[in-house]
């Protein structure tokens, strides 16, 4: 038999272009970086190697209306570094009255003060007892984000002390195991990979870790996002069938499946799909319907009445996307076959190299419903 093609329905990224699903079940997709990626690509533009080193005898590098702006308010303080302690208690004695002392660190031969023009500060890095100037950045706290999603689907409303007696099994593209709100902890989160790639525990596409996010990012850890099930102790099987290219047979995705049945899931979700029915994946997936496993999968991002596999065979609840005002997303496939609607439009979720990232589609609605099927 030749089996078709299927195909990850959403990459993690804002420009989708579909080819004719039905002809080829391709997908082209023109890959951005994440929006961390590119700002740290902009960071990188800069010479700070240079910058902190601003010794007496050489022109400031720093520009102090640049300095205000990038602390985000409007606050002009320096690191002011003496050469030796003396040094730095003669100037102690001397600034207690001077308004531009905010505050001194001794046991650092520091002062903290702020300065109000270039020739103030480039006054106090030629002074012969200073041995450099710095400024005095500002920082803030790392804080958790509670994406739109998880609050749609009102998960926080449910207790998940309960959710290590399920198994969730994820056919998609990997899991970045090291990332930092993911649990990495090999009793809780298990494989198998099918795919041309290393090992389950990577994820060279970044969709599965995506997709695993959405379900199980942790919480309560002040880290970039939470999950629908946030304490860490969901049990995962992840299935890798997917490489860097996100295409694969639907031979491999049938023993995927049958990876997670094997595996004992309670759920399984599968956040991709193509244009063809298969008899033989029809009869897998009413297999594991009738031992009561829940197989969850995406509409299809077509934007039309149009049928994809898996979500339409009957045994599949078929999830199509809505924006955060709960309309229709514009992308999502509608037919007779869907059972449910989820957040489909601009969803933060984990990704690979520990990155987090925005995603559009039904591949990314279709997590939310595994996740609260788990958790209830």
């Amino acid at each position: 038999m030749n089996f078709s093609t299927l195909i990850v329905t959403s990459f993690l990224t804002p420009a989708l272009l579909f080819s004719d699903i039905i002809g080829t079940n391709r997908v082209l997709c023109a890959i951005t970086p994440p929006l961390e990626e590119q700002q740290e690509d902009s960071l990188q533009s800069g010479d700070y190697k240079d910058k902190s080193s601003n010794l007496r005898g050489k022109r400031s590098l720093w520009n102090i209306d640049n300095i205000a702006s990038s602390s985000g308010d409007n606050t002009k303080q320096f690191l002011v570094k003496f050469k030796d302690h003396d040094q730095f208690m003669a100037a102690d004695m001397q600034l207690q009255s001077d308004p531009h002392q905010i505050m001194s660190l001794p046991d650092d031969d520091v002062e903290v003060m702020t300065f109000e023009s270039e020739e103030e500060m480039h006054y106090w890095e030629q002074r012969e007892d200073v041995e450099y100037v710095e400024p005095d950045h500002m920082m803030k706290l790392f804080s958790e984000t509670v994406p739109y999603g998880i609050n749609s689907v009102k998960a926080l409303s449910v207790g998940d002390s309960s959710v290590s007696n399920q198994k969730v099994c994820i056919v998609d593209s990997g899991y970045e195991i090291n990332h930092p709100d993911l649990q990495s902890s090999t009793s809780i989160v298990t494989g198998k990979n099918f795919s041309p790639s290393s090992n389950w525990y990577t994820d060279e596409n970044g969709h599965g870790t995506h997709v695993a996010g959405t379900i199980a990012a942790i919480g309560g850890n002040n880290k970039g996002v939470v999950g629908v099930i946030r304490n860490g102790q969901a049990k995962l099987h992840i299935v890798k069938v997917f490489g860097a290219s996100g295409t694969a047979a639907t031979s491999t995705i049938i023993q995927g499946f049958k990876e997670c049945v094997s595996a004992g899931a309670n759920v399984i979700n599968m956040s991709l799909g193509g244009g063809s029915y298969s008899q033989t994946f029809n009869n897998a997936i009413s297999n594991a319907y009738n031992q009561g496993i829940l197989v969850v999968a995406a509409a299809g991002n077509n934007g039309t009445s149009m049928k994809s596999y898996p979500a339409s065979y009957p045994s599949v609840m078929s999830v199509a996307g809505v924006d955060s005002n709960n309309n229709k997303y514009s992308g999502s496939q509608y037919n007779d076959q869907v059972d449910i609607a989820a957040p489909a439009v601009g969803v933060l979720s984990t990704y690979k190299g520990g990155q987090y990232a925005s995603a559009n589609g039904t591949s990314v609605a279709s997590p939310h419903v595994a996740g609260v099927a788990a958790l209830v």
